[in-house]
């Protein structure tokens, strides 16, 4: 009898665990999803990888659901150092409270981070590619911007269990539509169908993306006849990569004059 009692605890508390377990991966899925295409502009504009972009905000903010970011919006754990702005008080990895940024809405947050990231202290990161996650992760932990030993390796695990490096080869509007579930206008798209979307159609030159595909988007999109890779790579060409330096260096000397 107490073997039995026993045997239903465990397998009740394992069916416990498995919900538990499917409800993190379903919220976290949808972070992501929410925030896809902000990360992917931002790095088409500003060089940062999506994927780091999307692996800090889930690790930082717990995917939305921590102190900072509900009660601030702040999604970074960026504090208040130089900041005109409200802030928030907190209990840190330091001795007494510390002073978090407050933003008017986690959109904010997400540029100003980009802003904060253009600090000097900052500045090698850009010489990465903005494919090189682990770089990125790395350099990240390197250059302080968080104290745990582990926070790149956390970064890197996260990107790898949920795919996320796949977002640092998309374009952001066709991102947008796979997340909506929307006609994609006025570009013509090509998909190569997988398991999970089988059942992609093509109508007047467009895709029309299903409901499953919103969940699943295609593996592999093609912009006017060239894969998104192959725009990744254009954008990664020396000049444009050189541009976006000058203008960082730019803003932070017009900073540096006010």
């Amino acid at each position: 009898m107490k073997a039995a009692i026993l045997f239903l605890s465990v397998l009740f508390s394992a069916q416990l665990f498995a919900q538990g377990t499917a409800t993190k991966v379903s919220f976290e899925k949808a972070f992501i999803a929410k925030w896809s295409n902000t990360a992917i502009v931002i790095k088409e504009e500003n060089g940062i990888p999506a994927s780091i972009t999307i692996a800090q905000a889930m690790v930082e903010s717990n995917c939305g659901r921590s102190e900072l970011a509900t009660q601030a919006n702040n999604f970074f754990g960026i504090k208040a150092f130089g900041w005109d702005g409200e802030v928030y008080e907190k209990q840190d990895d330091e001795v007494g409270l510390s002073k978090f940024r407050v933003y008017s809405s986690p959109k904010a947050c997400f540029e100003d981070r980009v802003e904060f990231l253009s600090k000097s202290r900052y500045e090698e990161l850009y010489q990465l590619a903005d494919t090189d996650y682990k770089g990125w992760a790395m350099g990240l932990l390197r250059c302080g911007y968080a104290t745990d030993t582990a926070y790149a390796q956390k970064l890197i695990n996260i990107i790898e269990a949920y795919h996320l490096y796949e977002l640092d080869f998309e374009a952001a509007n066709v991102v947008a539509a796979a997340n909506s579930g929307y006609v994609l206008e006025g570009t013509q798209v090509v998909t190569e169908p997988t398991a999970d979307s089988a059942d992609t159609r093509v109508e007047a030159g467009r895709p029309v993306l299903t409901a499953a595909q919103s969940d699943n988007p295609p593996a592999a999109v093609r912009l006017n006849g060239d894969y998104s890779r192959g725009q990744k790579r254009l954008n990664n060409e020396r000049g444009h990569r050189t541009t976006k330096k000058l203008n960082r260096k730019r803003s932070r000397s017009l900073r540096n004059l006010r």
